[in-house]
């Protein structure tokens, strides 16, 4: 989750710092969230209620026809491209922006009802099409709403002969098989696994049998899910916490915690001078007659009980989706539209809130995988028999969790809140960790010692993935032997590990070239990005032949340079240097992520796709079973990957 705007941030960490050692003692002493909240009532003056003023200036929220067409037209790109998740998603910003009663807000109610049309939502699609015509949708579009509510109520009416005819006397016939039920604990999860609890980590998924490497362990669908404006690049981060650590927010740092509670607080004396609450907010029985709020002797008594039990739990929630927010990841294809080789990244869409997923501890090493969807239906031939029933069910944005690895009874299911120790060091992911989740991490990849990590500049390799711990991934510029870490003064420099040559070179000097080998490799990218994909083939090849230092084959830098140079020598149609170069960059990968990563799969994908375009029959069909197995393995047999794999392999067999 987001925090406050920045200048917000600033004003209330100015306040904490200038607050008095014993209230500041007195605040981080407060375990209960009612009194963390009357706290920072009692904390916050006009100057707070001014400064919040003056930052709202320039962020309106008033209702604006204009934002409400905008919102509508990024929602009619996403339904034409099918993404009708996020073409709700656009809609629904586009609704809260439209003016009451406009034609504006009729018809981004009216397309929200096409898109949960498509998404099967039909009870929903009927809603939207009655608001549509409330808010006076135009007459001559009447038929599109007429239309879809018939075909609305015809798949409803549908379904219910459907559920009358499973529940018929003929369902009772002792020759039918039975499919058990699954009860409100067990929704998404598969039968090999079980809810567990302990002090030490909260509520839990446990395997009670043997998982198989690719077995789907749950899947589920979002609480709440807001979509992120500009669907910004994710980099390292994912939201998400098991939901027992989060229950009562109240385990965060003592900065973080002032700043959300004076944050609301300051948001109920703001809505305290506004007037009386709604009619609807009022409270009966003995909570709304003896509950004691901070007010009493003071300010709107019509407010004070209500907005103050609303503060507390708005409170709760906030410190809660701190930890608890889920980022919806989708990888997105960022070439050029006529590129002949898939280049993608990975993009964060959306930060939704999934119970079930959120029971998942993490781990810098997890052995599972995520793949999220946005698709109308879930595959109910991924679930076993006794939860295919209810999988199918599972519709619009939906999170499937698979096994990574063969995962034994009595194991904890575990998923990476994001550092992961392919990518980090152990000191840099438990920093990560204890900042935004606040917990030290003490999982198997953070309890090897730092000596195990030592040797790497610049890079991260994982033990047991591909060489020694102690290899840096760099070579001698003289003579091309390992370098390694000087065992003089040791971290200052690396030294050449064949006695014969015994050439050092200090770690500033290896940074400094290191930087300069990314820079030259983020400006060949800019070029290819300009269509000059000879000016990046030349960028790139200096940028490898650096003086004084080589990068090993395995070194993750020598991947992305190697996969840069495959994706300039394709797009000028040279496919067997695109593929030579690509086979260097999958060996850096396997090095980095190991032979069963995803990111593998995803680098042979590439590299099966340039056997196809250059006509290598032979190359490609070798290639194509291993990016199959690394695909089903991560994302499943329905990814649309192994769909267009499939037609490779038919159009080289064909």
């Amino acid at each position: 989750m987001d925090l406050p705007c920045v200048q917000w941030q600033d004003h209330v960490a100015q306040k904490w710092t200038e607050l008095d050692s014993e209230l500041k003692e007195r605040f981080t002493s407060l375990r209960e969230i009612d009194d963390v909240f009357k706290c920072a009532l009692t904390l916050t003056t006009q100057d707070d209620l001014d400064f919040l003023q003056s930052v709202s200036a320039g962020h309106s929220v008033q209702k604006d026809a204009e934002q409400a067409a905008k919102c509508r037209e990024r929602g009619n790109s996403s339904f034409k491209t099918r993404d009708y998740t996020a073409a709700t998603l656009h809609y629904s910003q586009g609704i809260c922006f439209a003016p009451q009663s406009s034609e504006q807000l009729s018809l981004c109610y009216a397309n929200r009802s096409a898109a949960l049309y498509h998404l099967q939502h039909y009870e929903e699609s009927l809603d939207d099409i009655e608001e549509a015509l409330k808010n006076g949708y135009p007459s001559h579009l009447l038929h599109k709403l007429e239309d879809r509510r018939t075909q609305c109520l015809k798949h409803l009416s549908g379904g219910q002969k459907g559920k009358e005819d499973h529940h018929s006397p003929a369902s009772n016939n002792p020759d039918t098989v039975k499919v058990p039920s699954v009860g409100p604990l067990t929704y998404g999860i598969c039968p090999q696994a079980t809810v567990d609890f302990s002090p030490e980590k909260g509520r839990h998924l446990v395997a009670v049998e043997r998982i198989a490497a690719g077995e789907v362990i749950l899947t589920d669908r979002p609480y709440s899910c807001v979509l992120i404006p500009g669907m910004g690049e994710v980099e390292g981060k994912r939201g998400n916490l098991d939901a027992e650590r989060g229950v009562f927010g109240i385990e965060h740092s003592p900065g973080l915690r002032f700043l959300s509670a004076v944050t609301v607080a300051t948001l109920y004396l703001r809505l305290s001078k506004v007037g009386p609450p709604p009619a609807s907010w009022a409270l009966s029985g003995p909570l709304g007659r003896n509950k004691q709020s901070p007010d009493e002797e003071g300010g709107n008594a019509d407010w004070s009980m209500e907005l103050w039990l609303l503060g507390s739990a708005v409170l709760r929630q906030f410190l809660q989706l701190r930890c608890n927010t889920q980022a919806i990841l989708k990888v997105q294809d960022t070439g050029a539209e006529n590129s002949p080789v898939q280049s993608s990244r990975e993009i964060r869409i959306a930060s939704a809130i999934f119970p079930t997923l959120s029971l998942l501890n993490h781990s810098c090493c997890p052995n599972t995988s995520l793949v999220f969807s946005s698709g109308i239906t879930v595959d109910p031939s991924d679930f076993s028999e006794s939860v295919a029933e209810d999988r199918g069910t599972a519709r619009g944005v939906t999170v499937t969790v698979r096994a990574a690895k063969g995962i034994a009874a009595g194991q904890d299911i575990l998923h990476c809140y994001g550092p992961h120790s392919s990518r980090m060091v152990t000191q840099e992911r438990q920093h990560l960790l204890q900042e935004q989740y606040y917990f030290l991490c003490q999982c198997e990849a953070c309890t090897r010692t730092q000596e195990e990590e030592e040797g790497a500049e610049g890079r991260w390799q994982p033990s047991g993935v591909g060489g020694s711990q102690h290899e840096s991934g760099l070579l001698c510029g003289k003579c091309k032997g390992p370098l390694k870490r000087s065992s003089v003064d040791k971290g200052t420099g690396f030294v050449c590990s064949q006695s014969s040559c015994g050439h050092c070179i200090s770690s500033s000097e290896v940074s400094h070239r290191l930087q300069e080998i990314r820079v030259n490799l983020e400006k060949a990218v800019d070029f290819m990005e300009r269509e000059r994909p000879d000016e990046a083939l030349r960028l790139l090849n200096r940028a490898q032949s650096q003086p004084g230092l080589i990068l090993a084959e395995t070194h993750p830098l020598q991947g992305e340079l190697a996969d840069a140079m495959a994706r300039a020598c394709a797009t000028i149609g040279d496919w067997n240097n695109a593929a030579s170069h690509l086979e260097r960059s999958a060996l850096a990968i396997t090095s980095q992520y190991g032979d069963d990563s995803i990111e593998l799969g995803r680098q042979l994908f590439k590299l099966a796709q340039l056997h196809f375009n250059g006509g290598a029959r032979g190359p490609a069909l070798s290639v194509i079973p291993k990016v199959r197995r690394l695909l089903c393995l991560h994302c499943g047999p329905h990814c649309y990957e192994l769909q267009e794999l499939q037609a490779m392999e038919d159009c080289l067999r064909g």
